[in-house]
């Protein structure tokens, strides 16, 4: 996924950070220390200091480009078309894209957080089923954080379908599947917005409810000392 497209990271680090895998997290920076020093040492150190500065272009490319409602599938490229098309522009539009990608990562990092929180995948009791909540929600996080998707990207959403589809959320799964549908997604074009990225937050809340309802209590039984797992 990363190579693919690498401002995934960023979702992933934090993913790690919330379900405390210091593990992963090392063995992510020995990877990209291996990376950049096999880079530098081929291209020369100097291609670090080009791609750098190229960063705040990189990053630029949802305000410095306008796509089709059909292909954008970020919310803050939507928040532009929609503005564009009700005749907002200007230095007022960039900064309301930025509040809405704000408001639209900070929300997924706060479900993220309350998935994670309770079904908290290190514990021995979870069952396989509800720590598919997990990754299916980490990863749907790692999709609506970067403020640059298009639609060739949403081809990473067949991970946390896989995931959804596994679980008793098998019904999100079905739903966000029929979004990325060629009929569906025709429709973006008279309403000026995806409703991939909207069915993908809805799946994050689904999950968070679900994950919230349950828990997951070990009673061990004197006679023969197994763990038994109750679910409420």
């Amino acid at each position: 996924l990363l190579a693919l497209k690498p401002q995934l990271a960023v979702g992933l680090v934090l993913w790690m950070l919330v379900r405390r895998d210091v593990r992963t997290l090392l063995a992510l920076a020995a990877g990209f220390s291996i990376q950049a020093g096999v880079v530098a040492a081929v291209l020369g150190i100097g291609i670090w200091f080009d791609f750098l500065h190229a960063l705040p272009g990189i990053a630029a490319v949802t305000r410095a480009y306008r796509y089709s409602p059909l292909f954008e599938q970020s919310f803050a490229g939507i928040a532009s078309n929609l503005l564009w098309m009700s005749g907002f522009q200007g230095s007022g539009q960039v900064l309301a894209m930025k509040i809405v990608h704000i408001l639209a990562a900070g929300t997924a990092a706060i479900l993220l957080c309350r998935v994670v929180g309770v079904v908290q995948p290190w514990r021995k009791d979870v069952p396989p089923e509800k720590a598919n909540y997990e990754y299916a929600c980490g990863l749907l996080f790692m999709i609506v954080y970067p403020p640059y998707f298009l639609v060739y990207d949403l081809t990473l959403l067949a991970v946390p379908l896989i995931f959804l589809w596994s679980s008793p959320a098998w019904r999100m799964g079905t739903m966000l599947f029929v979004t990325m549908t060629t009929l569906v997604a025709n429709l973006s074009f008279t309403s000026g917005f995806s409703l991939t990225p909207l069915a993908i937050l809805a799946s994050m809340l689904v999950l968070a409810v679900q994950a919230k309802c349950t828990t997951f209590n070990v009673r061990t039984s004197m006679s023969d000392a197994q763990p038994t797992v109750s679910i409420h």
